[in-house]
């Protein structure tokens, strides 16, 4: 067999490789590895920003945060996205993402309050007074020059907090409109135990 007949038969088996390999690409034959996402309710908009940023990623809406992370620890989904930070005990990864910035209502008991109810309690914070008064226009505010002292003075009440400080003793009072978490004081927090977190596209 001639070398010209070798050459040929060698390009003919790379062009059949290459045909299969982009096949499988665009029939989505093992080449794109699905991720599954499971989100909160509130979460929907931020989720289906990421699904639209990533083509890889399937969503699944789950009934609460609690529900989405049991489902991640029980791996029945790659990727949890909740409106909160998780606490130590519901999770079984350090694997966490944070999206953004934002506030919260912490308290020594966890409640839930309306929105057009906020105005029937009183609020200790430490966050700038411009800030506490936009997202609290109609609360009684008592501002402290830390953190701790808003805490220490108010948790039998309600704190106004930045995620950033969030504790786990510390248990939430989340604001509903209706049947609907109010998201201003939530905040978007990616959990997953294999997943490299960081590869994916969010814009927030």
């Amino acid at each position: 067999m001639n070398k010209t007949i070798i050459a040929g038969i060698s390009i003919l088996v790379l062009i059949v490789a290459s045909i299969t390999f982009f096949k499988g690409e665009i029939t989505g034959d093992a080449t794109i590895q699905q991720i599954s996402l499971g989100y909160c309710p509130t979460m929907k908009a931020v989720a289906e920003n990421i699904a639209n940023n990533n083509q890889e990623i399937v969503l699944v809406q789950q009934h609460s945060s609690a529900q989405a992370l049991q489902e991640l620890n029980n791996k029945n989904i790659d990727v949890a996205l909740i409106g909160r930070k998780a606490e130590q005990n519901e999770v079984q990864t350090t694997n966490e993402k944070v999206l953004g910035e934002g506030y919260t209502l912490v308290t020594n008991a966890k409640k839930f309050i309306q929105e057009n109810n906020l105005e029937s309690i009183k609020v200790h914070t430490a966050i700038a007074e411009d800030v506490a008064r936009e997202l609290l226009p109609n609360s009684e505010i008592l501002f402290y020059s830390t953190t701790q002292d808003a805490v220490t003075n108010g948790l039998s009440e309600a704190v106004l907090i930045d995620w950033k400080d969030y504790k786990d003793e510390y248990e939430l009072l989340v604001v509903m409109k209706g049947t609907q978490k109010v998201e201003d004081l939530r905040i978007p927090v990616l959990y997953s135990n294999n997943y490299d977190l960081e590869k994916l596209k969010v814009e927030i």
